[in-house]
């Protein structure tokens, strides 16, 4: 499938359908057992059977176990035939550290969405740069009893298992959800971090930020004048 005027091939996994294997994996911090459970329980509502990776609750330092063992949980998943959605349990930190050792050819093969946001946003970015694999910013099952919303968790499962359009609401109970802004934009959303490590879209793609906790203001602000002014911006201004 060619979206728009990207030249890139997006690939697009399949749907969930009733009874599909997910598998939750912590390729960056560790999340808590209660939040997971939570987030179990959201998804064995929707017909879907979850597995919780192996080394899901390690704890190596600020991360959830040993680099070696994250990538062999990621991994696993993205092999394993019959799981059909991977999703992080949370973000926090680490998940650069494993990107050169993921599998591109297995997902190649046997494309699957991986949902996440904040630091999975690097393994993103990597499936989309390796693969064209089209991913989800989504919830993770550790945050979504606290920043999940109705609408968010409506989204996800529309996202999920139907091949219609989904369109993405402000949802009024997020913390985020009073910060709006005007304007309209068209084309291949890709995510990243405000960050001098963040890559600027390509052209025709409107860029998805989140502020990072290691920036600071100034280096955020920095981020988005480049890509304000860069003349691959949908967004540019002269």
């Amino acid at each position: 499938m060619n979206t728009g005027d990207n030249p890139r091939r997006t690939v697009l996994p399949p749907r969930l359908r009733p009874g599909d294997r997910v598998r939750i994996v912590s390729p960056a911090s560790p999340p808590t057992r209660d939040g997971v459970a939570y987030g179990v329980a959201l998804l064995t509502s929707w017909g879907l059977r979850v597995e919780v990776a192996e080394h899901t609750f390690d704890r190596w330092g600020y991360m959830a176990g040993r680099d070696e063992d994250r990538a062999a949980d990621l991994n696993a998943a993205f092999r394993d035939p019959g799981v059909r959605a991977v999703l992080a349990s949370r973000g926090g930190k680490g998940a650069y550290r494993i990107v050169d050792d993921l599998d591109f050819d297995a997902l190649r093969r046997d494309p699957k969405p991986l949902v996440g946001f904040s630091d999975i946003t690097h393994l993103h970015l990597a499936l989309w740069a390796r693969c064209g694999l089209a991913s989800l910013h989504g919830p993770f099952p550790d945050g979504s009893r606290d920043r999940c919303g109705p609408a968010s968790a409506t989204a996800l499962r529309r996202a999920l298992t139907t091949t219609t359009p989904v369109t993405l609401r402000r949802d009024p109970t997020e913390a985020t959800a009073p910060i709006t802004f005007g304007g309209t934009a068209v084309g291949v959303l890709v995510g990243g971090t405000s960050t001098r490590s963040a890559p600027r879209p390509e052209p025709g793609c409107p860029p998805s930020t989140e502020p990072s906790s290691s920036s600071n203001t100034g280096e955020a602000r920095g981020w988005g004048r480049s890509i304000v002014h860069s003349p691959n911006s949908p967004a540019a201004v002269p």
